[in-house]
């Protein structure tokens, strides 16, 4: 589909001492003179729209996996573009994996490309809402693990505006910072994991053991020969 003429940014190029560039709006047309048409993903959609417009408005996406654990996510998209949207024309494509050459979160076994989470298996009329469900697989280190997920028009273009990107981070790997068990023994350095029993059952032995010292001191000046 071709890309309606954008008359403002006409006027930037040929009139600029006299356009003065007005804020982004979602509405296919380069308002602020920046040479990127709807940058900045504007939240307000213009009248008449863009052709390609998406808002997010459900999504559900796991917060914490184990070491290469996999998870489900889904999120719900409104069309509140011009165009229909048609089944397997629009795909949710992880965008960072773009510029990293890969992405954290990849799953070899479900994921249409590698780049590519997952395609529109229906048609999506201009109100109506469009899912899409995909699955994400957490990497072999601890720490987070980030991706954006963003729809794409038919023609491979990012749909920009208002809101058509899911982001996505994974607490990935279990809680390092666990209190250690009870029965952990006492380190030299005075870190000690034993409860207050322990250490004043501790602090006792320590005690009977000075004072059996102490006594056998006494005992060995108490033997020793006079002269």
């Amino acid at each position: 589909m071709r890309r309606r003429h954008d008359p403002l940014r006409a006027r930037c190029l040929t009139c600029a001492p006299t356009y003065t560039p007005e804020p982004e709006l979602c509405d296919d047309f380069d308002n602020d003179c920046s040479g990127v048409v709807d940058d900045g993903d504007p939240l307000e959609v213009g009248d008449p729209p863009p052709q390609f417009a998406a808002r997010l408005l459900d999504v559900s996406v796991p917060s914490h996996l184990d070491l290469g654990e996999r998870g489900a996510a889904w999120a719900g998209f409104k069309n509140e573009g011009l165009a229909s949207w048609h089944a397997g024309e629009l795909m949710l494509w992880a965008s960072l994996a773009m510029e990293h050459h890969g992405s954290e979160l990849y799953d070899a076994d479900s994921w249409p490309a590698w780049d590519v989470a997952s395609v529109l298996d229906r048609d999506v009329a201009p109100g109506d809402t469009g899912y899409f469900s995909w699955r994400v697989q957490a990497p072999l280190e601890r720490g987070e693990a980030a991706e954006q997920f963003r729809l794409s028009a038919p023609d491979g273009s990012p749909v920009r505006c208002p809101v058509a990107a899911v982001d996505v981070v994974v607490h990935v790997g279990g809680d390092e910072t666990a209190a250690a068990p009870e029965t952990a023994p006492a380190l030299d350095d005075g870190c000690s994991c034993r409860t207050a029993g322990a250490r004043e059952r501790g602090r006792d032995s320590a005690t009977g053991w000075l004072g059996l010292g102490l006594a056998a001191l006494a005992v060995r000046r108490r033997r020793r020969p006079r002269r």
